[in-house]
Formats: structure tokens, sequence, C-alpha cells
């Protein structure tokens, strides 16, 4: 099967599987759609490991850990309305866990490591974790689950969107870090976000009160933002070395490929979202 087929099987049931999360379990502040981010955000923290190699966390789970943990405290402190206080505490055991096991090395060959190691798990912690705790806070926004769905379409859309444009009109690349990635995959992207917020608007206007140039705008800087998010990865694995972060999902790559754009925009549409429309 070709890797364009193997995208149209994969988003042709995927979004709607995410969207089926969001619309038919909103019980529990959203936790459909908050433990996939979770999950998530763990099984990047494992793939982000195996991309760093000898300068990543020694341990799986503690990789694991380590990208589920902010998610897991953001829905764990809206769930039982505790505020940012489970996001501070697992901010500071993290880095006491960080500083204090690499005091228990028991080779020479590891100390040259040490820095690297410490410095991987607090970029794990943040990148992807610090980015998907935001995926509760917009489910905690009122009509929350329409805000998520709203999100899913604006950032799967315009992947998809980017990734036909660039197949069909694509004149090869114009960034480095990326040089699959062509100006009309750049523009058919961008494009479909502020799209996406448009309709949402005429479709649930209390959602999106204010006028027209409002939703452009948010769609607009989203659509960015997703962009940024791909290409923040394509340069991570860059300088890992390595053409995808896992093999998990056929025609993606691993989990950190298919989320890399929602990861990034998640605050993003959190922040404008708060300051736009609230």
């Amino acid at each position: 099967m070709s890797n364009l087929l193997q995208r149209i099987l994969l988003f042709s049931i995927g979004l709607p599987a995410l969207l089926a999360l969001v619309i038919f379990l909103p019980y529990y502040n959203d936790i459909g759609i908050n433990l996939v981010a979770i999950m998530v955000g763990g099984m990047s923290g494992l793939e982000m490991r195996r991309m760093l190699k000898e300068e990543g966390p020694r341990s799986a789970t503690w990789a694991f850990l380590l990208g589920a943990g902010l998610p897991l405290a953001a829905y764990l402190g809206l769930l039982f309305s505790l505020g940012w206080a489970p996001v501070i505490l697992v901010i500071t055991l993290v880095l006491l866990a960080t500083l204090s096991r690499e005091t228990f090395v028991s080779r020479e060959s590891d100390v040259p490591h040490i820095t690297h190691r410490m410095s991987a798990a607090a970029f794990i912690l943040l990148y992807p974790g610090a980015f998907l705790m935001f995926v509760p806070h917009i489910t905690a926004f009122p009509r929350g689950a329409l805000l998520m769905a709203v999100f899913i379409l604006a950032v799967y859309l315009n992947d998809s969107m980017a990734y036909l444009t660039g197949k069909l009109w694509g004149r090869g690349g114009v960034l480095f870090i990326s040089p699959n990635k062509s100006i009309a995959g750049f523009i058919g992207g961008f494009f479909t976000s502020p799209l996406v917020l448009l309709v949402s608007r005429a479709l649930v206007p209390d959602v999106f009160p204010g006028p027209a140039w409002k939703a452009l705008l948010f769609g607009s800087l989203v659509g960015i933002a997703a962009i940024l998010g791909d290409l923040a990865e394509s340069a991570i694995k860059r300088a890992c070395r390595t053409k995808d972060s896992g093999a998990i999902i056929p025609g993606r790559g691993g989990i950190l490929d298919s989320v890399d754009s929602p990861v990034f925009a998640a605050p993003v549409f959190y922040y404008l979202y708060l300051i736009l429309f609230t």
C-alpha cells in the first residue's frame, strides 16, 4: 500500500475516532480525549528516549512518566479543583529526581552523559509534556468538548491539506531542516485552519463571539503554530539523525510524528481563545 493511501486510510479512521471520543465521552472533564493526551505524552517520551539514545533517560519507565506527567497533573488539577498545584508538584519532583538519580552512576563512561541526560529529562517534561497539558485546559472551557473538536479539525485538516497540496503542486523544499516541505504545502495548510474557524464561527457564533476578524486571526495563528510544530519536530529528528520518531503508525511513522502539530498548537489555541473570546 502506498504512503498516500495509508495516510488517507489513517485520516478517514483516526480523525472520526478522535472526534467521537470528544463528543461521546464528555464525562469527568472529557476523560476520553484527556486519557489519549496522557498516553500520547508517555509514548512520545519513549520515542524521544529512543531518538536521543545514550543522551536520553536510561529508564523507559522514567521516559514514559516524563512525557505523561504534566498532562496527567493538569487533568487531575482540573478534575479535583486543585488548580496548578499538581503541575507545580510534578515539575518539582521531576527536577529533584533528575538531579538526584545521576549521583548514582556506577561507571566512568557514564559521567560525560550526566548533564545531557539531565537536559533530556527536562526537555521531555516540556516537549511533549508541558505542551500537552493544555489539552485538559481547552476541554475545561465552557463548551470545551466543542472547542476540542474545532481544535482537532483546525490542526489535522491543516496537516492533511499541506500534505495533499504539497504532493500535487509542490516543487521542492524551501527549508534546509525539512527539505520535503514545499511552498504549496505551506500555503495549503495555512489557509485551512482559518477556514475551519470561520465555518465554526458561522455554525456556533456563541462559542466564537465578536467580529469575523477574530476568528480569522485565531485560525491563522493556530495554523502557523501547527506548521511550526511539524517543522520543530523535523529539526529534532534531524539533530538525532533519524527519519521518523517511530514506526507504530503506518504512513506516518511514530506517535510524535502524528501529534507534532497539535502538541505545538495546543498552548497557542488555549491562550488565544482566552484572549479573543472570553
